[in-house]
């Protein structure tokens, strides 16, 4: 089954836009903070380069929501909360495997 992949553009410390592409949406248990988990390719122009040798950079953001409803995007910057999401993020990617095996 396709599904159509979500994508946005972000920019990088270099002022290059980038295409970024969702992977998930999480929400912390125990919180109510929500955060998205996308991935960028690799900048450099791969085209000449193997598949398996691609490099593909998973990102995570805090998911803020503004008084009029709409989503904002903010980096994160405490250890701390980086850890606890990419964590939360990798168990759930161990239980999606696990279910995709059965």
């Amino acid at each position: 089954m396709d599904r159509e992949l979500e994508t946005f553009k972000v920019i990088d410390e270099k002022g290059n836009e980038l295409v970024a592409t969702v992977v998930t949406r999480l929400e912390i248990k125990g919180t109510d903070k929500k955060y998205l988990i996308y991935s960028i390719d690799d900048v450099e122009d791969t085209r000449d380069v193997p598949d398996e040798e691609k490099k593909v950079f998973i990102m995570a953001a805090r998911i803020d929501v503004d008084e009029n409803g709409n989503e904002k995007l903010f980096n994160l910057t405490d250890d701390a909360e980086k850890k606890t999401v990419y964590n939360a993020f990798a168990e759930s990617y161990k239980e999606l495997v696990s279910a995709s095996r059965e």
